[in-house]
């Protein structure tokens, strides 16, 4: 931090002084270093889906021709979990 004091961008978060005052903690999840745990969540969460007792929600737009409208309608949030142009 006190190297980029004069600097006029900044590397790091725009917060890195309230997080040092608050002796907040950063940490960041790599899922490189989960992969043994794939099979078992393969297993669990692939029986959910089939029973339904674990469920998503997209939002589909039907035809090529709607490709544009379902990307711009993505950009200003109007769907609901995955955008899905269905073709």
């Amino acid at each position: 931090m006190v190297s980029q004091y004069n600097d006029e961008t900044v590397v790091g978060p725009r917060n890195l002084w309230n997080l040092s005052v608050t002796r907040s903690d950063i940490l960041a999840f790599m899922v490189t270093e989960e992969l043994d745990l794939q099979p078992d969540f393969v297993r669990e969460v692939g029986g959910r889906l089939a029973t339904g007792k674990l469920r998503h929600r997209e939002t589909v737009r039907e035809g090529l021709d709607n490709t544009l409208d379902a990307f711009l309608a993505l950009m200003r949030g109007e769907n609901v979990g995955k955008m899905i142009v269905k073709l």
